[in-house]
């Protein structure tokens, strides 16, 4: 028994064959924005990544400087990043909170959309 025959004139019609493919490129076109739009967010954890890496480092050189001195530096000025998008900004602020200081830095940029990323410790005298 054969399940074809070579003889036969049966095929797909042409409104067949377009709806095929008018579902095939709805498929790709879906595939397509879905990789745009993980590009997107890879590049987007990529900043927040190098953002919080900058904050922290700030963070930690506050803590290695002695109490008088940073009490001495403030105002801390505003600062841009190399590994951010341009108009970048690392804000740093100090409160005095009578025996402790309050640190807070800020790393604010913008991409599509402005984001910010901001790490606050406690510094005590020594």
């Amino acid at each position: 028994m054969r399940l074809f025959s070579l003889n036969s004139e049966s095929g797909f019609s042409l409104i067949e064959v377009l709806i095929a493919l008018l579902i095939l490129s709805i498929v790709i076109a879906g595939g397509g924005l879905f990789f745009f739009y993980a590009r997107c967010a890879i590049v987007r954890e990529g900043h927040r990544r190098a953002a919080l890496q900058i904050a922290s480092q700030k963070i930690e050189e506050l803590k290695a400087t002695s109490y008088e001195k940073i009490l001495e530096s403030m105002p801390f000025p505003k600062e841009e990043a190399d590994n951010l998008p341009s108009g970048n900004t690392i804000t740093t602020e100090v409160e005095d909170l009578g025996g402790y200081l309050e640190a807070t830095v800020t790393v604010s940029w913008q991409d599509n959309s402005p984001h910010k990323v901001s790490l606050v410790t406690l510094i005590a005298p020594r």
